[in-house]
C-alpha cells in the first residue's frame, strides 16, 4: 500500500521541523511513503526544500481572490498515485510510530478514513482541552486534516476539497465523506505536537473556525436539526452574544454564563468562555456575511 504524505505551506517557518521528522521515518528510505509539500510560499522558503532532496517540493501561485489552502491540498493530491494519503499541518511534529499507527485501519481494517490527535508542546493549551473530550472514542463525526489519513478512492469519489472554502474545508470533506456512508476512525495514539502560538493567535483562530462553522452549515443546511444536541457551542453562543444588550440591561441574567463556566469546570472555564465567545463572533460574521450577499445579489465568501 503506497502512501502519500501531503504538506501545505505559505508562510510557517515550522515546516522544516516537519519535513525533518517525516523524513527521518523509516519508511520514507525504505522508498514505501513519499512526502509531498505544496508551498505557497513565492521562494521564501526554498532554502528547506535545498536540504531535503527527497522530499516533492511543489511550487504554488494563489489564484487572485481565491483561498489557496483547499486548492494547495486538492494539487498534492493530484500530484500522486498512491493508495492512501496522509495530511499532516506545517510545523507539526510526529509522536513514535506515527504513521504506523495512522495507517493500520486502512490497511489492516478496512477502514477508509482514519484521524489521529494533536497536542501542544506543553499539553495544557485550549486545543489540548477539545482532544481531551474526546476521550476514547472509537469514531468522530469530523475531522481537520492536521492530522488525517484517507483512502485515495474516496478522495476522488466525493471530488477532493471544495475551494470555495477559506477555512473550513477539511471539515467539509469529512462531513460528506460521512453522508456517503464512510466513518471516520478515531486513533489517538497516533499523535502529532503543534505549536498554537500565544493567546493573540489563539483568539484569531477561534474567530476563523467560527466563521468557517458557520459557512459549514450554511452549505450543509440538513444538520441544522442537530444544532443542539451535537454542536450548541455554534448556536448557543451566538444566540448569547446577540442578547448580550438584554443581559447587561438586567444583570441577573448574567447568572446564564454560570452554564458554559460550570460545564467547563476543571478545564481552564474563564478563558473557554472567551474562546467561544470569539467563536461566536465569527459564526454570527459568517451568517450576516451571507445575508448581505443575498440581498446584494453577490456570492457568499466562505
Amino acid at each position: 500500500m503506497r502512501t502519500a504524505i501531503i504538506v501545505i505551506n505559505k508562510s510557517d517557518a515550522g515546516v522544516q521541523d516537519t519535513i525533518a521528522s517525516l523524513a527521518a521515518m523509516p519508511a520514507m528510505a525504505a522508498g514505501d511513503v513519499e512526502v509531498i509539500v505544496v508551498d505557497a510560499s513565492q521562494g521564501r522558503f526554498d532554502h528547506i526544500r535545498d536540504r531535503f532532496g527527497a522530499v516533492r517540493w511543489i511550487p504554488f501561485t494563489p489564484l487572485p481572490g481565491r483561498p489557496s489552502i483547499p486548492h494547495q491540498r486538492n494539487v498534492g493530491v493530484a500530484a500522486t498515485d498512491a493508495d492512501t494519503i496522509v495530511f499532516i499541518d506545517a510545523s507539526c511534529v510526529p509522536g513514535p510510530d506515527w504513521l504506523e499507527r495512522l495507517c493500520a485501519p486502512i490497511r489492516d481494517e478496512g477502514e477508509s478514513v482514519v484521524a489521529g490527535s494533536h497536542r501542544s508542546p506543553t499539553g495544557d493549551g485550549l486545543r489540548d482541552l477539545a482532544t481531551d473530550r474526546l476521550a476514547d472514542r472509537a469514531y468522530l463525526t469530523e475531522a481537520p486534516t492536521i492530522n488525517l489519513a484517507v483512502k485515495r478512492s474516496v478522495l476522488t469519489s466525493l471530488g477532493g476539497f471544495d475551494e470555495s472554502f477559506r477555512y473550513g474545508s477539511d471539515v467539509d470533506f469529512t462531513w460528506r465523506a460521512i453522508d456517503a456512508g464512510h466513518r471516520i476512525r478515531y486513533v489517538r495514539d497516533a499523535w502529532v505536537t503543534h505549536d498554537w502560538g500565544g493567546l493573540r493567535e489563539e483568539v484569531r483562530r477561534s474567530y476563523s473556525y467560527g466563521r468557517a462553522r458557520g459557512h459549514l452549515y450554511l452549505k450543509h443546511r440538513r444538520r441544522w436539526r442537530g444544532l443542539l444536541t451535537s454542536d450548541s457551542p455554534a448556536l448557543a453562543y451566538p444566540l448569547l452574544l446577540i442578547a448580550s444588550p438584554l443581559l447587561l440591561a438586567r444583570r441577573r441574567l448574567l447568572l446564564a454564563l454560570l452554564v458554559p463556566l460550570a460545564r467547563n469546570r476543571g478545564r481552564r472555564p474563564v478563558l473557554t468562555l472567551a474562546e467561544h465567545l470569539v467563536y461566536g463572533a465569527g459564526v454570527l460574521r459568517a451568517v450576516s456575511s451571507w445575508a448581505g450577499d443575498r440581498l446584494g445579489g453577490g456570492p457568499a465568501e466562505r
